[in-house]
This record gives C-alpha cells, structure tokens and sequence, in this order.
C-alpha cells in the first residue's frame, strides 16, 4: 500500500469482483433518497485504486443502481471507461439517454487517484475534478430525477463495478468548490491529515502531505486552515 497517498488498510473497501456491490442499506441507517437528487446541486468524491482493467466499456465506482445494474429510473454515477479516464454519468429519465463525460486525465493501475465529480443544478452542468484540478471536458443534463434505484459502490448485474480499492468516498448535497475539494482530498473527511500554524497564523498550513507542495498528487490552492467547513 502507497501510505504517503492516503490512509488505507482496513478501513479501505476492497470492491475485487466486477458483479460486487455494497449497498445502502437502511439496517445501517442508510437512506437512499439522501443520494437521488431529483433536484438541487450535488457533489461526490473517492480517492479510487485500480487493481484491475476495466472489465468493460465502462466500469462503475459510486452512484445510484437498480437490481439489473442499469443507472435507475434517472440517476447518476461515476467511474472510468475502457481508456482508464474518468466517467460522469447523468440520465435525467427513463426514456432519455444518459449523458456521460469523459475526462482528459487517465488513471493507472496501482496508483491512488482523486475523483470528484460535481452537478450544478443552475445550468445543468456537469464537470470532475481529477486530483485536485477541475477536468477540462464537461457537459450538460437536466437534474437525475428518479425516484428509484439504490445508492452503491460498485453495481450489480448487467453493469460492472470497478475492482480496486476506494477510500474516504463521500457525497454531499450541495456544490462544493474546487477549494474546498481539494481540502477533503488533502486533510482527509475528517481533516487529520492537516495541521494548521496554531502559533502563528492559524489560517496558514504547517502540514498538508496529500498536496503538492509537499510531494502529493493534489494541486491547487486549499481554503485557510481553520476554514470551519465548506460554504
């Protein structure tokens, strides 16, 4: 395991079948209305290792699933295709195609990558944010609206799911900057991976190795270290 990219081992799903899947589920407390997003702004992030070729033309990571792994009565989801780049897909309804974009930055097998992709109702715009830095190919769907499917990492049935390891995966409903991305990236979900000049100026960073200043694969500017959480 890469320590110097992202905390693993136990804590890390290992998803090792193409037809594997876990699932939300509601004796976990899980909800999966809270992951539909008929309508609003939403954003979803994992830090994502390959440990296989894609099984496929698309292989899927994080997104809603219905039992025979099709993307749901309008829904979304995320993962890479057959050229290892990174695939945001939206399907607004049952009788509309799915909009999928796909990003000029490819991953490579046993090699941690960061991938964020963002949905800003305001527009219907798509985009993803690869290690940090906002990918240049986006596109536009109406809102995924569907009121079925199931919240997954991985898929079942006739869709497969990525084999490899994904860890700190997260959604939240709203529209996070590329900022504040970066920040869940470098300092961890729970912002550990961070120590801010608590004896100086606290908005600064005295330690932030996930980001390229010190050897990581995050670019770009992070918010002021003490920022409480994201706007």
């Amino acid at each position: 395991m890469d320590a110097t990219v992202v905390r693993q081992g136990t804590r890390s799903y290992h998803n090792a079948a193409a037809a594997a899947q876990r699932a939300c589920q509601a004796a976990d407390s899980c909800d999966n209305d809270d992951f539909r997003f008929p309508s609003g702004d939403f954003t979803a992030g994992c830090w994502l290792r390959r440990d296989a070729a894609v099984d496929g033309a698309e292989d899927w990571t994080l997104g809603t699933d219905t039992t025979n792994g099709l993307i749901g009565t309008g829904g979304w989801r995320m993962g890479f295709n057959s050229a290892n780049k990174y695939l945001f897909q939206v399907q607004h309804a049952p009788s509309e195609t799915e909009v999928n974009i796909v990003s000029a930055a490819a991953s490579a097998i046993d090699t941690w990558g960061h991938h964020v992709v963002r949905y800003t109702d305001s527009g219907d715009l798509m985009e993803q944010i690869i290690d940090g830095a906002l990918d240049g190919t986006t596109g536009t769907s109406l809102s995924p609206s569907g009121t079925s499917g199931n919240f997954t990492i991985g898929v079942n049935g006739f869709a497969l799911a990525v084999r490899g390891f994904h860890d700190e995966c997260w959604v939240f409903a709203g529209r996070l900057s590329e900022d504040d991305v970066r920040r869940i990236a470098v300092c961890h979900t729970d912002g550990t991976g961070c120590q801010c000049d608590y004896g100086g100026d606290p908005t600064q960073y005295t330690s932030r190795p996930l980001h390229s200043s010190e050897g990581g694969p995050i670019t770009g500017s992070l918010p002021p270290c003490n920022k409480a959480g994201p706007d």
